[in-house]
Protein backbone atom coordinates (compact mmCIF):
# COMPACT_ATOMS: atom_id res chain seq x y z
CA UNK A 1 0.00 0.00 0.00
CA UNK A 2 1.63 3.38 -0.91
CA UNK A 3 1.41 6.63 0.71
CA UNK A 4 1.10 9.71 -0.23
CA UNK A 5 3.93 12.43 -0.34
CA UNK A 6 2.18 15.36 -2.04
CA UNK A 7 4.34 18.44 -1.12
CA UNK A 8 1.56 20.88 -1.67
CA UNK A 9 1.32 23.30 1.82
CA UNK A 10 -2.00 25.01 2.91
CA UNK A 11 -1.28 28.41 3.67
CA UNK A 12 -3.11 30.05 6.71
CA UNK A 13 -1.60 33.36 7.50
CA UNK A 14 1.95 35.00 8.48
CA UNK A 15 3.24 38.32 9.12
CA UNK A 16 5.56 40.40 11.47
CA UNK A 17 4.63 40.87 14.84
CA UNK A 18 5.93 43.21 17.66
CA UNK A 19 4.73 42.63 21.00
CA UNK A 20 5.44 41.43 24.52
CA UNK A 21 3.13 40.13 27.38
CA UNK A 22 -0.23 40.64 24.65
CA UNK A 23 1.25 37.66 23.37
CA UNK A 24 0.72 35.49 26.45
CA UNK A 25 -1.51 33.26 26.66
CA UNK A 26 -2.75 29.37 26.66
CA UNK A 27 -2.61 26.86 23.59
CA UNK A 28 -6.26 26.56 22.14
CA UNK A 29 -7.68 25.17 18.93
CA UNK A 30 -6.01 27.75 16.85
CA UNK A 31 -2.66 26.76 17.58
CA UNK A 32 -3.04 23.19 14.97
CA UNK A 33 -0.89 24.00 12.85
CA UNK A 34 2.78 24.21 12.21
CA UNK A 35 4.31 27.60 12.25
CA UNK A 36 7.80 29.12 11.67
CA UNK A 37 9.41 31.58 13.56
CA UNK A 38 11.82 33.80 12.31
CA UNK A 39 13.44 35.37 15.69
CA UNK A 40 14.59 38.81 15.08
CA UNK A 41 14.66 40.22 18.32
CA UNK A 42 13.48 39.78 22.13
CA UNK A 43 13.29 36.40 23.19
CA UNK A 44 10.07 34.11 24.48
CA UNK A 45 9.02 30.67 26.27
CA UNK A 46 7.03 27.86 24.47
CA UNK A 47 5.51 25.34 27.04
CA UNK A 48 4.66 21.52 25.65
CA UNK A 49 3.95 18.50 27.90
CA UNK A 50 7.54 17.45 27.94
CA UNK A 51 9.60 20.92 28.37
CA UNK A 52 10.12 24.57 27.98
CA UNK A 53 11.90 26.20 25.03
CA UNK A 54 13.36 29.29 25.11
CA UNK A 55 13.09 31.48 21.61
CA UNK A 56 16.29 33.48 21.19
CA UNK A 57 16.73 36.47 18.80
CA UNK A 58 18.50 35.60 15.44
CA UNK A 59 17.35 32.11 14.99
CA UNK A 60 14.62 30.62 13.42
CA UNK A 61 12.57 27.75 14.67
CA UNK A 62 10.26 25.27 13.16
CA UNK A 63 7.43 24.91 15.82
CA UNK A 64 4.62 22.21 16.08
CA UNK A 65 1.72 24.01 17.41
CA UNK A 66 -0.28 20.66 18.38
CA UNK A 67 2.14 19.70 21.07
CA UNK A 68 1.87 23.62 22.47
CA UNK A 69 0.31 23.88 26.51
CA UNK A 70 1.31 27.99 26.80
CA UNK A 71 3.49 30.08 25.08
CA UNK A 72 4.98 33.55 26.95
CA UNK A 73 7.29 36.38 26.17
CA UNK A 74 8.63 38.07 29.85
CA UNK A 75 9.84 41.44 27.93
CA UNK A 76 9.94 42.18 24.46
CA UNK A 77 9.70 40.21 21.20
CA UNK A 78 9.56 40.90 17.36
CA UNK A 79 9.08 38.19 14.92
CA UNK A 80 8.42 37.03 11.00
CA UNK A 81 5.91 33.75 11.31
CA UNK A 82 3.80 31.90 9.35
CA UNK A 83 0.92 29.95 9.88
CA UNK A 84 0.62 26.39 7.65
CA UNK A 85 -0.03 22.98 7.52
CA UNK A 86 0.87 20.29 5.00
CA UNK A 87 -1.69 18.91 2.76
CA UNK A 88 0.33 15.17 2.97
CA UNK A 89 -1.13 12.88 5.62
CA UNK A 90 2.06 11.04 5.95
CA UNK A 91 3.88 14.46 6.57
CA UNK A 92 1.17 15.38 9.19
CA UNK A 93 1.43 12.16 10.94
CA UNK A 94 5.67 12.40 10.98
CA UNK A 95 5.52 15.88 12.23
CA UNK A 96 2.77 15.77 14.57
CA UNK A 97 4.42 12.63 16.12
CA UNK A 98 7.84 12.98 16.15
CA UNK A 99 9.08 17.28 16.96
CA UNK A 100 8.05 19.87 19.25
CA UNK A 101 10.21 22.61 18.86
CA UNK A 102 13.19 22.59 16.26
CA UNK A 103 16.04 25.01 16.18
CA UNK A 104 16.62 25.37 12.05
CA UNK A 105 19.96 25.89 10.53
CA UNK A 106 19.90 29.13 9.40
CA UNK A 107 23.02 29.23 6.94
CA UNK A 108 20.65 26.49 4.78
CA UNK A 109 17.73 29.63 4.80
CA UNK A 110 19.86 32.92 4.01
CA UNK A 111 18.33 32.70 0.24
CA UNK A 112 14.63 32.93 1.64
CA UNK A 113 15.67 35.88 4.36
CA UNK A 114 14.37 38.67 2.05
CA UNK A 115 11.19 36.92 1.95
CA UNK A 116 10.16 37.89 5.45
CA UNK A 117 9.87 41.38 4.74
CA UNK A 118 7.27 40.34 2.35
CA UNK A 119 4.86 38.10 4.80
CA UNK A 120 2.66 41.77 5.55
CA UNK A 121 2.26 42.35 2.14
CA UNK A 122 1.61 38.65 1.03
CA UNK A 123 -1.55 37.74 3.64
CA UNK A 124 -2.77 41.39 3.30
CA UNK A 125 -3.12 40.63 -0.36
CA UNK A 126 -1.41 43.96 -1.02
CA UNK A 127 0.56 43.30 -3.75
CA UNK A 128 -0.41 43.15 -7.60
CA UNK A 129 -1.36 39.88 -8.65
CA UNK A 130 1.83 38.37 -10.59
CA UNK A 131 3.57 39.31 -7.43
CA UNK A 132 1.78 37.69 -5.35
CA UNK A 133 1.73 34.40 -7.01
CA UNK A 134 5.41 34.57 -7.54
CA UNK A 135 5.99 34.69 -3.64
CA UNK A 136 3.29 31.90 -2.70
CA UNK A 137 5.77 29.90 -4.48
CA UNK A 138 8.41 31.67 -2.80
CA UNK A 139 6.67 30.89 0.52
CA UNK A 140 5.90 27.02 -0.60
CA UNK A 141 8.98 26.23 -1.47
CA UNK A 142 10.49 27.98 1.93
CA UNK A 143 7.95 25.70 3.93
CA UNK A 144 9.08 22.74 2.22
CA UNK A 145 12.69 23.40 2.56
CA UNK A 146 11.82 24.10 6.49
CA UNK A 147 9.81 20.63 6.65
CA UNK A 148 12.49 18.87 5.03
CA UNK A 149 15.57 20.58 7.44
CA UNK A 150 13.16 19.07 9.80
CA UNK A 151 13.32 15.54 8.47
CA UNK A 152 16.50 15.30 8.32
CA UNK A 153 17.22 15.39 11.79
CA UNK A 154 14.75 12.71 12.58
CA UNK A 155 16.62 9.18 12.56
CA UNK A 156 15.47 5.85 11.18
CA UNK A 157 13.41 4.85 14.00
CA UNK A 158 11.27 8.08 12.95
CA UNK A 159 10.63 6.41 9.59
CA UNK A 160 10.32 2.50 10.45
CA UNK A 161 7.20 1.16 8.91
CA UNK A 162 3.97 2.13 11.05
CA UNK A 163 1.96 -0.50 9.66
CA UNK A 164 -1.34 0.59 10.96
CA UNK A 165 -1.06 3.81 9.63
CA UNK A 166 0.32 3.07 6.38
CA UNK A 167 -2.74 0.75 6.45
CA UNK A 168 -5.44 2.68 7.03
CA UNK A 169 -3.62 6.07 4.76
CA UNK A 170 -5.93 5.34 2.04
CA UNK A 171 -8.82 6.56 4.43
CA UNK A 172 -7.26 9.69 5.91
CA UNK A 173 -6.72 10.62 2.45
CA UNK A 174 -9.75 10.43 1.28
CA UNK A 175 -11.34 11.89 4.82
CA UNK A 176 -8.78 14.43 4.34
CA UNK A 177 -10.42 15.69 0.77
CA UNK A 178 -13.64 14.31 0.95
CA UNK A 179 -14.30 15.60 5.06
CA UNK A 180 -17.15 18.16 4.01
CA UNK A 181 -19.24 15.50 2.19
CA UNK A 182 -21.92 13.45 3.66
CA UNK A 183 -19.81 10.23 3.21
CA UNK A 184 -20.63 6.85 5.35
CA UNK A 185 -18.40 3.91 6.97
CA UNK A 186 -18.64 1.33 4.41
CA UNK A 187 -17.14 3.95 1.62
CA UNK A 188 -14.59 4.96 3.79
CA UNK A 189 -13.48 1.36 4.96
CA UNK A 190 -13.56 0.48 1.32
CA UNK A 191 -10.61 2.95 0.57
CA UNK A 192 -8.64 0.28 2.63
CA UNK A 193 -10.54 -2.84 1.61
CA UNK A 194 -11.63 -3.93 5.07
CA UNK A 195 -14.68 -4.61 6.63
CA UNK A 196 -16.73 -1.98 7.78
CA UNK A 197 -16.48 -3.07 11.48
CA UNK A 198 -13.06 -4.26 11.18
CA UNK A 199 -11.74 -0.49 9.93
CA UNK A 200 -13.70 0.86 12.35
CA UNK A 201 -12.24 -0.96 15.65
CA UNK A 202 -8.51 -0.71 13.89
CA UNK A 203 -9.19 3.07 13.44
CA UNK A 204 -10.41 3.50 16.93
CA UNK A 205 -7.24 1.72 18.12
CA UNK A 206 -4.82 3.35 16.29
CA UNK A 207 -6.18 6.87 16.65
CA UNK A 208 -7.74 6.76 19.72
CA UNK A 209 -10.84 8.58 17.93
CA UNK A 210 -13.57 7.35 15.62
CA UNK A 211 -14.21 7.66 12.38
CA UNK A 212 -17.10 9.59 12.92
CA UNK A 213 -15.40 12.06 15.55
CA UNK A 214 -12.17 12.39 12.70
CA UNK A 215 -14.33 13.43 10.63
CA UNK A 216 -16.22 15.83 12.56
CA UNK A 217 -12.42 16.99 14.46
CA UNK A 218 -11.49 18.09 10.77
CA UNK A 219 -15.05 20.27 10.33
CA UNK A 220 -14.30 22.04 13.77
CA UNK A 221 -10.56 22.21 12.67
CA UNK A 222 -11.13 24.13 9.81
CA UNK A 223 -14.38 25.76 10.93
CA UNK A 224 -11.74 27.57 13.59
CA UNK A 225 -9.79 28.71 11.12
CA UNK A 226 -12.08 30.16 8.89
CA UNK A 227 -13.20 32.07 11.89
CA UNK A 228 -9.93 33.44 12.85
CA UNK A 229 -8.12 33.77 9.51
CA UNK A 230 -11.41 34.87 7.45
CA UNK A 231 -14.35 37.38 7.50
CA UNK A 232 -16.56 34.64 6.25
CA UNK A 233 -19.94 34.59 8.16
CA UNK A 234 -20.77 31.91 10.54
CA UNK A 235 -23.56 30.97 8.12
CA UNK A 236 -20.69 30.69 4.95
CA UNK A 237 -18.59 29.10 7.40
CA UNK A 238 -20.78 26.46 8.26
CA UNK A 239 -21.80 25.53 4.48
CA UNK A 240 -17.79 25.54 3.63
CA UNK A 241 -17.20 22.73 6.55
CA UNK A 242 -20.36 19.93 5.69
CA UNK A 243 -23.49 21.61 7.38
CA UNK A 244 -26.50 22.51 5.45
CA UNK A 245 -28.06 23.70 8.66
CA UNK A 246 -26.45 26.49 10.41
CA UNK A 247 -28.04 26.17 13.41
CA UNK A 248 -26.73 22.48 13.74
CA UNK A 249 -23.45 23.73 13.09
CA UNK A 250 -23.13 26.64 15.74
CA UNK A 251 -24.90 23.88 18.32
CA UNK A 252 -22.36 21.35 17.69
CA UNK A 253 -19.72 24.13 17.81
CA UNK A 254 -20.96 25.40 21.03
CA UNK A 255 -21.24 22.00 22.71
CA UNK A 256 -17.47 21.03 21.73
CA UNK A 257 -16.00 24.68 22.86
CA UNK A 258 -18.41 25.79 25.41
CA UNK A 259 -18.81 29.07 23.30
CA UNK A 260 -20.81 30.30 19.93
CA UNK A 261 -18.62 30.58 17.05
CA UNK A 262 -19.45 34.47 16.77
CA UNK A 263 -18.22 34.62 20.35
CA UNK A 264 -14.98 32.65 19.53
CA UNK A 265 -14.40 34.75 17.06
CA UNK A 266 -14.20 38.11 19.00
CA UNK A 267 -12.00 36.48 21.62
CA UNK A 268 -9.85 35.06 19.57
CA UNK A 269 -8.66 37.32 16.62
CA UNK A 270 -6.91 39.51 19.09
CA UNK A 271 -4.42 36.57 20.18
CA UNK A 272 -1.79 36.75 17.13
CA UNK A 273 0.63 35.34 16.14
Amino acid sequence: MTVNFNANIKLLMGGSFIGGSNWNKPANEIDKCYKIYHFKDGEAQISSNKQKYSLTSGNLYFINGYSVVSQQCPGRMAVDWVHFIPESVYFNHLLKNNCEVVLLDQNEFSSFYKLFAQFNDFFDGSLPEPIQRVLLLEIQSFLQFSIAGVFRGFDDRHFEDDSAFIRLSPALEYITTNYRENICLNEIADKCNLSPNYFHRLFSQTFEISPFNYIRQMRMEEAIRQLFYTNKTVKEISFDTGYDDEAYFSRTFSKLYHISPGKYRTINRKKLP
